[in-house]
């Protein structure tokens, strides 16, 4: 179950980020209600209200985005939560603060399914979207779709363990 959830959020999680062929046949919030699914139905073992919250909570964390932090260069629009993180800019370098942004805005997706839960596993798992990111980066041709792949591998992974 853990490798078949792993394999079903990598390929949904690409399918929902930058630049996806796939994103015309299920745009917008459709494909985010779609990934977010798996953490309303671990919450649903606590409560119905619970898997209700879990799924809108974690649907506008996806609708946050993230491509500011890993697209941009030194300038640029601020990404949507990055006041989150801001304070931390002068004391890394530009690609570390990048990675630190990309483990907060997973975070926000996985925050609300462990609280409900009261699992940290699933609360923290948000952290490896950084891992994510950087992984792509360390390969010969790094890019945002490997980046998006290994994402949703690892959080939807987690989830594995769980359903």
């Amino acid at each position: 179950m853990i490798l078949l959830m792993a394999i079903v959020g990598a390929c949904l999680y690409r399918w929902r980020g930058h630049a996806s062929k796939y994103k015309k046949f299920f745009p917008r919030p459709f494909n985010q209600i779609a990934f977010a699914l798996p953490y309303a139905f671990i919450a649903l073992q606590v409560s119905w209200y619970a898997g209700l919250i879990v799924l809108a909570a974690t649907v506008l964390a996806l609708l946050t985005g993230h491509g500011n932090f890993f697209l941009r260069g030194t300038g640029g629009k601020p990404e949507t939560t990055e006041f989150l993180v801001s304070w931390a800019k002068p004391y890394m370098s530009l690609y570390w603060y990048r990675v630190m942004g990309l483990s907060m805005t997973g975070l926000l997706v996985t925050l609300p399914c462990g609280i409900a839960t009261l699992n940290p596993v699933i609360a923290l798992s948000g952290i490896l979207k950084g891992a994510a990111y950087v992984i792509s980066n360390k390969l010969k041709y790094g890019d945002t779709e490997k980046a998006e792949f290994f994402t949703g591998l690892f959080l939807w992974g987690v989830l594995g363990f769980y359903i």
